[in-house]
């Protein structure tokens, strides 16, 4: 967190020459090394492009856009760069409908003109100790994420495992395959035409989809058996084999057959889901692969499978 004044990123905005050298002359005698100026909000909104800053600090009343636009701006950049930028207004208006204005649209503070030297540095300071505060909790909040996503296993929209949790279960099948024999399989199952119906019926509709297909998947496969859902259109299956001569094509037939057969009932009414399927198998006596590459074979099959407009499943 920043706590130096030298430390401190400041931006000064004023359509008068004469006031951001003023201001930012004031500044640097207070300690504050960081300072840079703009002669409009459009130029300042270039500049804050190219590095962002601590502090704000502009001019209410300004040509082609005004303070509370200018405002408006940067919550958009904040936002895109999940960052806080403190926001400090100039200002001959001092009634209560503007100042309540200025802080409904985002503006953290505000200074009477013309500005007092030492109440500047004093509001400056305090501005960054705002800034700096946020952009600490924003960058924990961040890491916070995506240590849950490292961790999380579920998907959300089906309940099934994601693909964390494929790589994990399908790297446990080979190693039984290595250590007991047998054959593990991988399907990659694929909606075909998930974009159409996603835009036709929109992303509530086509989740409620994705959701149908997952309960249907469960009830085509044996309990032990993996099922997860790997992006917005795929889903994997892993079947263990202890002897291979039971894995069989028909098995796997069986569960495409379950998706495509029968419209799926929805908000929207019933809906009809195609899906196509890639297999590939790993047997005892094979060289040992990663779940990665297992999974990427059965996805290389099911390319060829949709590629020549099989509608059996690609092995």
């Amino acid at each position: 967190m920043t706590n130096k004044r030298e430390d401190l990123s400041i931006l000064v905005v004023d359509d008068m020459k004469f006031n951001c050298e003023f201001i930012r002359r004031a500044l640097l005698s207070e300690g504050y090394a960081d300072v840079r100026v703009a002669e409009s909000a459009p130029q300042a909104l270039e500049m804050l492009r190219e590095r962002s800053v601590d502090v704000l600090l502009a001019d209410w009343v300004m040509p082609e856009m005004d303070g509370l636009e200018l405002t408006d701006r940067v919550r958009q950049l904040d936002e895109e760069r999940n960052r806080y930028t403190c926001v400090l207004l100039l200002t001959a208006r001092d009634d209560v409908d503007s100042v309540i204005e200025a802080f409904d649209r985002g503006v953290d503070d505000y200074l009477t003109k013309p500005p007092n030297k030492q109440e500047l540095a004093a509001r400056i300071y305090g501005a960054g100790r705002i800034s700096s505060l946020h952009n600490h909790l924003l960058s924990a909040l961040a890491g916070a994420q995506i240590e849950y996503q490292e961790h999380v296993t579920i998907d959300a929209v089906t309940g099934l495992g994601n693909k964390k949790d494929a790589m994990r279960r399908f790297n446990e099948l080979l190693q039984l395959v290595n250590s007991r024999g047998g054959g593990v399989c991988c399907t990659v199952l694929q909606l075909t035409q998930a974009a159409e119906l996603e835009k036709k019926y929109g992303k509530s509709v086509y989740a409620e989809l994705l959701e149908k297909v997952g309960k249907r998947l469960q009830r085509s496969v044996r309990p032990g058996d993996v099922l997860a859902r790997l992006s917005q259109t795929e889903f994997a299956i892993g079947m263990y084999f202890a002897d291979v001569e039971h894995i069989k094509i028909k098995n796997f037939k069986r569960i495409l057959q379950a998706v495509n057969l029968r419209p799926m009932k929805t908000s929207a009414g019933f809906i009809r889901v195609t899906a196509a399927m890639g297999m590939c198998c790993n047997r005892s006596g094979d060289p040992l692969i990663a779940a990665e590459v297992l999974i990427n074979c059965a996805s290389d099959k099911l390319g060829l499978s949709i590629k020549t407009g099989c509608t059996e499943v690609g092995a």
